[in-house]
């Protein structure tokens, strides 16, 4: 069984990783970035937002390569309490999944398969 790491620095460098990766996709195709961060209050996040004219994709982070259920309550709290979410995507470093609420887990190496447009 894999252990994941619960340093909070591998998982800052993991996100990062992910959005400077999302980040540099949308700038070499000449495309806005559109990418924004969440956090309300009461300490609910959504690590990144990408925004394509009225709706709203949003993207959980985890440097983990097992999923785990838990991943998803960012992604479901923001789609509930504060706006819908056309899509809704993990990014982790595992393999490609999609689950039959129509949340997507999508490997790192294929954030570019959930960014264009």
């Amino acid at each position: 069984m894999e252990q994941v790491s619960r340093d909070p620095l591998v998982g800052s460098l993991f996100e990062n990783l992910v959005i400077l990766e999302a980040l540099k996709f949308r700038y070499n195709r000449g495309l806005s970035p559109n990418l924004y961060f969440f956090r309300d209050s009461r300490g609910n996040e959504l690590d990144l937002l990408h925004k394509t004219d009225n709706e709203f994709h949003g993207i959980a982070i985890k440097s983990s390569s097992t999923y785990h259920a838990s991943f998803k309550k960012g992604l479901i709290h923001f789609d509930e309490n504060t706006h819908s979410l056309e899509k809704k995507s993990i990014v982790y470093s595992g393999e490609n999944r999609t689950f039959s609420d129509g949340i997507q887990l999508v490997s790192y190496l294929e954030i570019a398969s959930i960014l264009d447009g």
